[in-house]
């Protein structure tokens, strides 16, 4: 969704958790319940996969058993932290029923992501043993397993409301159909995020022609433009949720000023901080916007954790599509910043279908509608 590097086994095992039958046994017991049993099941596979890295670190013979378990614990780590999302959001929805607070919540939690991908590089700087560094994510899941969360009795009611049905659930079974452009939106977003970061990365290392100097600035360019993505979600989208078409106004000038700018012949460094500053300003309320027409365009045929699973297919496609998209441009002699360019434009096109095509206020305004607590 945001600048994130992601582990494709992270990716493959969204896929494998939204389209098997333990997701709606999970969220189906209610988010009390399935926020514990996510968190636990995380906590006990990054446990068992620290201990089969040390194993096999520690080992005098490195067995293939011992592959095979550290990837099937990292498999499981990816299946429970896929559900973290779809709790989440749909404990948020139990939350409240005023559609500028849960606007205010989608941001900041896409805060959060962008906090945790901002930080998890640095912990490895930390002077201790990388392996001990895996156990860090111990101490926020114990706190979470054993904080209350706190719905009133109406969003208990909103709880069982949103429920998902036992049924699979696959991008490639959309209904109803109104979802296709908001999810659409989503795998688009992450696509234009994965392919500019790996279109950077030649790019700068043709404009600066030491490649360890490269990665240095394009590393130094990620992290500003991640501090100031995360100071966009957590504190500028917020106050403005109550302005749907100045955040429709910012979002559309930075996809229009990302694309432009990626499109110029023979970019130099400003050329590309602009065209991040422009990326940053547009993905800084995408999220929030989408998650919302989604959310509002599926109620209620399909359940809010549904749809926020569908939304983690989405993300796990895009990154997908916006690698192989920039790595067969890179491949056949293309810049890659025009499969950026384009996703853009996709990005743009589709948010005018949503906002032309919406007869209500509560599937476009959706962030204006009165509500209570």
């Amino acid at each position: 969704m945001v600048f994130d590097h992601g582990f494709p086994e992270f990716k493959y095992a969204e896929f494998l958790y939204w389209l098997g039958v333990l997701a709606g046994v999970i969220i189906r017991l209610g988010y009390l319940s399935s926020t514990k049993i996510t968190i636990l099941g995380y906590f006990l596979s990054n446990a068992l996969f620290v201990a089969l890295l040390l194993g096999a670190t520690n080992s005098v013979q490195f067995s293939i058993e011992f592959l095979v378990l550290i990837g099937v614990s990292r498999l499981f780590m990816g299946f429970f932290s896929s559900a973290f999302m779809p709790v989440a959001q749909g404990s948020m929805y139990a939350q409240t029923s005023c559609e500028q607070r849960r606007y205010k919540k989608l941001s900041k939690i896409s805060g959060a992501l962008t906090l945790g991908r901002l930080a998890g590089p640095g912990l490895v700087l930390l002077p201790v043993d990388w392996l001990w560094v895996l156990t860090i994510p111990f101490v926020p899941m114990s706190w979470s397993y054993f904080k209350r969360l706190s719905i009133s009795s109406t969003g208990q009611e909103a709880e069982l409301s949103t429920a998902p049905k036992t049924q699979t659930l696959s991008l490639f079974l959309l209904y109803p159909s109104s979802l296709i452009a908001p999810l659409v939106i989503a795998l688009s977003t992450t696509a234009l995020v994965a392919s500019f970061q790996l279109a950077l990365a030649p790019e700068m290392t043709s404009l600066v022609g030491d490649a360890e100097q490269a990665s240095e600035m394009l590393a130094l360019l990620m992290l500003a433009l991640s501090v100031l993505l995360f100071i966009l979600q957590v504190w500028v989208m917020p106050c403005l949720a109550k302005w749907l078409k100045t955040r429709l106004f910012i979002i559309a000038f930075g996809l229009v000023g990302f694309g432009l700018l990626a499109l110029i012949p023979d970019p130099n460094l400003t050329n590309f901080i602009l065209a991040g500053l422009a990326l940053a300003l547009s993905i800084a309320g995408l999220p929030p916007w989408y998650s919302q027409v989604a959310f509002r365009r599926g109620e209620p045929k399909r359940k809010v954790s549904e749809t926020s699973g569908l939304l983690v297919q989405s993300h796990s496609l895009g990154h997908l599509v916006g690698t192989a998209s920039a790595a067969l441009c890179l491949s056949v002699g293309i810049n890659a910043l025009y499969a950026s360019s384009l996703f853009a434009l996709v990005i743009l096109s589709l948010m005018w279908v949503v906002v032309s095509t919406s007869r209500s206020l509560l599937t476009t305004s959706i962030s204006e509608s009165k509500g209570t607590t």
